[in-house]
């Protein structure tokens, strides 16, 4: 009896091992295909904002950009960045 109990354990662990490295190795693959599509939308654009976006600057005030290869090290929040050359 208590054979056929281990013998039913093994077979219940080696089949929910199995299931689990075949949901690991496949389930990432589905979702990806699934999930990571380009739909092309048209879009209409109109004049206003055509307008607008040609008077919009993009800043970028990190501090590689404002020091360059620099060493920078920045203040408190709102503070100034002290740039070493």
């Amino acid at each position: 009896m208590k054979r056929w109990i281990l013998i039913g354990l093994a077979l219940v662990v080696s089949a929910s091992v199995v299931a689990g490295i075949f949901y690991f190795t496949t389930t990432p693959g589905k979702i990806d295909r699934s999930q990571n599509k380009v739909v092309p939308v048209a879009l209409n654009i109109t004049p206003a904002a055509q307008a607008l976006q040609a008077t919009l600057d993009v800043a970028d005030i990190t501090p590689t950009v404002c020091c360059g290869s620099a060493t920078c090290s920045s203040g408190r929040i709102g503070g100034t960045s002290t740039c070493r050359v």
